[in-house]
């Protein structure tokens, strides 16, 4: 009467399992999903492509459900389905005794549900697994191997058994399937806990990997940022060859090391290091939970079998006395004559206490059964509570590692994305580079005069005189700073030593020593900032720092005459100057340390800011920096829907598909055969652009006429209006502020400002009608005059006394002038002031005959006038002035 005490026997029949399972199909049904195929977890990898979508680390949950395209369900299914109908087709022909010659249709079948399994494979790389095949190749040999004349039973249950093992590698275990596997498994919740303990290790062994790469990586961005330091003060030359290019490398090579340290802030405090850390932590100590439950669990239904193996070796011997015991008392009665009495009272007696003693081990023994399968199903419902356990510990951990693994490889790939967009940028960058062509420019920008003729002459000897009469011209620098090489801008000082400590007006920072200052403007100044100084001397005190960039356009231009602020003429006389032909003008960035520098020096500096030494990229930069950061752009926040919706038109005309894609041809001003319905929208944004006030007006033209002079040379420069349009459009209009940093509009609208620049720059003679660009104007005229004496025959002194006193003639010739004779009076006048200030300059420079200036005279040729000087482009005249002097045209 002994039962089995193996805890890893099965409860006793009446016992309820302490917990359901999972049965397994034992055929497909016609269904994928009745089948035993989970669609949702094994079709993500269809291909490795269009399914493998990144997930974004927001939307993490404890299981998240792969991700599966619409459009790929319907023949999914219908591909699993026709699998399903192949397997059962192949079983109801090897099991059922229905057809003849079974055998040749039940390798068609076989042959039917391998193609449509290699199918499913090359549709769904996952399911290409070992499982997979060896299921597939288990199937082939049972069909094979079959018996179809006689009926073997075990061949059945192998055959059922393949099918079965087949379904089963088309699916993915779920979490309840993983429990009851290893509850009913030998040793299923040591192997997971011994899981559990090797995650663990795992998520340590993750850690010291990513933190030591992270200290690469630093050592990498500290020796970056070291380079950085050097190399800065050693590539200074401009003029020569790529020096824009590698100091905007190396730029980008400090961004780098910067983002770099960055990263590596965020991975090891927020993202990976910490969290997985403390997940780590959080999973060892539960972990040691469960396995103290588990063991615990374990050694009562351990004690409980110790006991009832006693209890069992008790109740045995208690029995084998009691027979012996019941033996002898026989043997006693059978010898009854022979015996006396009392000793068969005795025998009975003995084997009376033989029988109480057996019944009381049979009772205890009873009773320690009952209480070991008490102990057992408590240890099974503990299983379950433990492999639960395990499973959610282990899925926490698996998600937080999901979560850190995805943080950390997004933020690789956001600190390296940008890197190969740097190097093909300077790769594009470097081939519009000419050989030979910053040797051009440097000596076009030495500005040299022109080497005098000598000539050689026999002199006699003559003891007084020096070789061929010449006496050696040497001019040194003195003063304490004749050791320096001083900019074009610092020579202009009269520099002492600094007397005491003052914000330098180069790097805005503070001077204490070896610090310079001009005797006359009080200009403070680094000694190593002389070479780089952009500010020239006035003559008089400087001014403090002006806040320019930011401040309101009209607030700028009201303090220039002609309503144009002053940084915009000085960028774009020095651009047409130097850099109308060079090639990317205005697409090409500049270096930013630079751009930072001229910036601060127009502030510091307003007009006094000398730029023939800063590289016209710099320039350019400069100058869409100032338009892009006004309040308020040069075109208003009030006229940009309407301006959109004229480009929008514009693109309309080549098609609608010209309007949604923000594409078409560029635009070609072709007179009168340009298309009317073209002609109309430039003449309705004339009528816009005229509603302006008369500041915008000015320093719009301005800036169109320039850049048309640009387009005109786009077979050297490679900028065509499109190109243009493309730099200019966000930095002349854009729509009001939406409280975002950029918003979605202004991103759509790009297109449609492009255009609109495109057409101020095609069609610049229609919407800004000139009638003022004449060569008889006496405008023109005074001002060639103040040009040609600038820079042949005035010094700059005795040009700013000159320009002083004829002030008073040309505000009135600009502004005040109302008729035709008026114009012509006036404008002679102010040329004979002009001309008789000169001739009493005559005397200091007798080699320059005065037909220069006759050359500029009202009777002269037809020839175009000379360019004007740098401080002041040709042609600044706004539309209403224009309009004044219209009569003279005539």
């Amino acid at each position: 009467s002994s039962t089995s005490s193996s805890p890893s026997s099965n409860p006793p029949v009446g016992c309820p399992s302490p917990v359901g399972t999972l049965k397994r199909p034992t055929a497909l049904s016609r269904h994928a999903s009745a089948a035993g195929f989970p669609l949702q977890s094994w079709v993500f990898s269809k291909g490795q492509g269009r399914a493998a979508i990144a997930q974004s680390p927001q939307a993490e949950t404890v299981e998240t459900p792969a991700i599966i395209e619409v459009e790929d369900i319907p023949s999914l299914l219908r591909v699993v389905a026709r699998f399903a109908e192949a397997v059962e087709k192949l079983k109801d022909v090897v099991l059922e005794d229905k057809h003849e010659n079974r055998r040749p249709l039940a390798h068609e079948c076989l042959g039917e549900v391998l193609r449509i399994l290699r199918q499913v494979i090359s549709m769904y790389p996952l399911l290409n697994t070992v499982e997979t095949l060896t299921a597939a190749g288990k199937l082939i040999s049972q069909v094979k191997g079959f018996h179809y004349e006689s009926c073997v039973e075990s061949e059945k249950k192998d055959f059922e058994k393949a099918i079965e093992t087949i379904a089963v590698a088309f699916s993915i275990m779920s979490s309840e399937e993983v429990d009851i596997l290893l509850q009913r498994s030998e040793g299923g919740v040591d192997s997971a806990l011994t899981y559990a303990k090797t995650i663990s290790k795992y998520m340590k062994d993750l850690i010291g990997y990513v933190e030591k790469r992270i200290s690469l990586e630093l050592e990498f961005s500290k020796g970056l940022q070291r380079l950085y330091q050097a190399c800065k003060q050693t590539i200074t030359q401009p003029h020569m060859p790529f020096y824009s290019i590698y100091s905007l490398a190396l730029e980008q090579d400090l961004e780098q090391g910067t983002g770099v340290q960055q990263a590596a802030a965020t991975l090891h405090n927020q993202t990976f290091i910490q969290p997985l850390m403390q997940r780590k932590q959080e999973h060892e100590k539960k972990r040691k939970e469960i396995k103290e439950l588990w063991l615990k669990a374990k050694r009562k239904l351990m004690d409980s079998e110790a006991n009832l193996k006693r209890a069992k070796q008790v109740y045995i011997t208690r029995c084998e006395e009691y027979e012996k015991a019941k033996m002898a008392a026989s043997r006693a009665e059978e010898e009854g004559s022979s015996s006396t009495a009392k000793a068969l009272d005795k025998k009975k007696r003995l084997e009376d206490e033989a029988r109480n003693k057996a019944e009381e081990a049979e009772a205890t023994y009873r009773t320690l059964i009952a209480d070991a399968t008490t102990q057992h199903q408590e240890l099974e419902h503990i299983k379950v509570t433990v492999l639960r356990q395990i499973q959610e510990v282990i899925k926490q951990s698996d998600q937080t590692l999901r979560s850190a693994t995805i943080s950390y490889y997004q933020t690789m790939h956001v600190q390296t994305v940008a890197l190969p967009v740097h190097y093909q940028t300077l790769c594009e960058s470097s081939k519009l580079y000419d050989p030979g062509q910053q040797y051009a420019t440097h000596v076009k920008d030495l500005q040299m005069s022109e080497e005098p003729e000598v000539h050689y002459n026999f002199e006699p000897f003559c003891p007084s005189s020096n070789i061929n009469g010449i006496e050696p011209e040497i001019v040194v620098p003195t003063g304490p700073f004749r050791h320096i090489g001083l900019s074009k801008a610092a020579q202009t000082h009269k520099l002492r030593k600094l007397r005491s400590p003052a914000k330098c007006r180069q790097c805005d920072s503070y001077v204490y020593f070896q610090g310079a200052e001009c005797e006359e403007c009080f200009l403070a100044c680094h000694k190593r900032c002389l070479e780089t100084l952009a500010i020239q001397c006035g003559h008089k005190k400087l001014l403090g720092r002006l806040q320019l960039f930011g401040q309101e356009f009209s607030q700028v231009a009201s303090n220039s005459s002609d309503g144009i602020p002053f940084i915009i003429k000085k960028c774009i006389c020095e651009i047409e100057r130097r850099a109308l032909r060079m090639k990317g003008i205005y697409r090409v960035n500049g270096v930013k340390t630079r751009v930072e520098k001229l910036c601060q020096a127009f502030e510091n500096g307003k007009e006094l800011v000398e730029l023939s030494q800063s590289s016209p990229h710099d320039i350019s930069n400069v100058l869409k920096l100032y338009l892009r950061q006004l309040p308020e752009p040069i075109m208003p926040f009030r006229l940009y829907n309407s301006l959109m919706g004229l480009a929008k038109e514009s693109l309309a005309l080549v098609g609608p598909e010209g309007a949604e894609a923000g594409k078409g041809p560029d635009l070609v001003d072709l007179g009168l055969e340009t298309d009317p319905k073209l002609m109309t929208l430039v003449h309705r944004m004339k009528e816009l652009i005229a509603d302006l006030p008369k500041a915008n007006i000015t320093t719009l033209r301005y800036i169109s006429r320039h850049l048309r002079r640009i387009a005109e040379l786009e077979e050297e420069n490679k900028m065509s209006p499109s190109n243009l349009g493309i730099v200019f459009g966000p930095s002349l209009m854009r729509p009001r502020p939406s409280g975002a940093t950029v918003s979605l509009s202004s991103l759509v609208d790009y297109p449609f400002q492009a255009r609109v620049v495109e057409t101020l720059i095609v069609f610049f003679p229609t919407i800004f009608p000139s009638q003022s660009n004449r060569t008889d104007s006496p405008l023109v005229h005074v001002k060639g005059v103040i040009s040609i004496c600038y820079g042949q025959f005035l010094t700059p002194g005795l040009f700013m006394s000159l320009t002083e006193d004829s002030t008073g003639t040309l505000g009135s010739l600009e502004h005040s002038l109302d008729s035709d004779s008026e114009l012509e009076e006036e404008g002679r006048h102010a040329e004979a002031q002009i001309l008789s200030s000169l001739d009493e300059c005559t005397d200091e420079t007798p080699d320059h005959p005065p037909a220069a200036v006759e050359q500029m005279s009202p009777s002269g040729s037809d020839s175009e006038p000379p360019a004007l000087p740098d401080s002041e482009p040709p042609d600044l005249s706004s539309p209403e002035e224009e309009t004044a002097a219209s009569p003279l045209g005539d």
